[in-house]
């Protein structure tokens, strides 16, 4: 069973980044990142590559970005509710609408392609999950951080006024860390030198690769854990008429997410 995470740039200009996990017998390990993907026919042929490498075993598709934006303006129900539910941790989530995308949302447009070559957009991982199906969804790695490595805030990582490079090179740092403690619980091999431990001396673009890789890692390992729990391991906040995205939880560790978090 494959597993793929796609940190997909709202817009062309900027590249993106993937990730692809295995899941073979107990263990899973990593067989793919990138942080170099461009256009979307570069982004399509990334995915086929994988799906035929999947082949009957099926792959598992998150991608970090909005899919679904019916509304002209505004936020999308599932933006209002993440407001509600994370704004405390800083982990909400930016509005999405068709007028700021221009009226072309480059998440539906790469969804249409995806479903053109039976990947299905479908959010809710149908009982029994094992082997054989296709699917792709939306999902915001900042409340999957909250929820997964047990934050009491994000993680400043990203370029933004007022981050200099020490404290951004320290949330990377941090960021990877979890993501080896993540990786631990998911039985998951990740390559000996990555992450990195040590961001010293990374600027610019050296920073953007590794956020766009990083990032391309959370997804694939937070659909891995969705895989592994089932129905239990996620919830779908919004649906499939005005929006919706996708939210690993605990449940089975710690209860339901609302109970934790209001």
């Amino acid at each position: 069973m494959l597993f793929l995470g796609l940190d997909l740039a709202w817009g062309p200009k900027n590249t993106s980044g993937g990730c692809a996990i295995l899941w073979e017998g107990a263990r899973a390990s990593v067989l793919d990142v990138t942080e170099t993907l461009g256009n979307d026919s570069d982004i399509l042929a990334w995915v086929q590559r994988w799906d035929a490498e999947a082949g009957a075993e099926g792959l598992l598709l998150w991608i970090d970005a909005p899919l679904l934006v019916p509304n002209e303006a505004g936020k999308r129900p599932c933006e209002t509710e993440l407001g509600r539910r994370y704004a405390r941790f800083q982990a909400g989530a930016h509005p999405a609408n068709r007028t700021i995308f221009g009226g072309d949302v480059r998440g539906e447009r790469l969804v249409t392609r995806l479903v053109e070559i039976g990947i299905v957009h479908d959010p809710y991982l149908h009982q029994p999950v094992r082997v054989g199906v296709r699917q792709a969804m939306e999902v915001f790695p900042h409340p999957a951080h909250i929820e997964l490595f047990g934050l009491a805030r994000t993680l400043k990582y990203k370029a933004k006024p007022g981050r200099d490079y020490p404290s951004r090179r320290a949330a990377f740092a941090e960021y990877a860390r979890h993501l080896r403690l993540l990786a631990e619980e998911l039985a998951l091999d990740l390559p000996g030198d990555w992450p990195p431990a040590d961001f010293t001396g990374c600027i610019g673009g050296g920073l953007k690769r590794l956020e766009d890789g990083l990032d391309a890692l959370s997804c694939a390992c937070i659909v891995l854990w969705y895989w592994q729990r089932g129905a239990q391991g996620a919830e779908v906040i919004g649906d499939m008429m005005h929006g919706y995205v996708v939210v690993p939880v605990r449940r089975a560790e710690a209860g339901r997410t609302e109970d934790r978090v209001q």
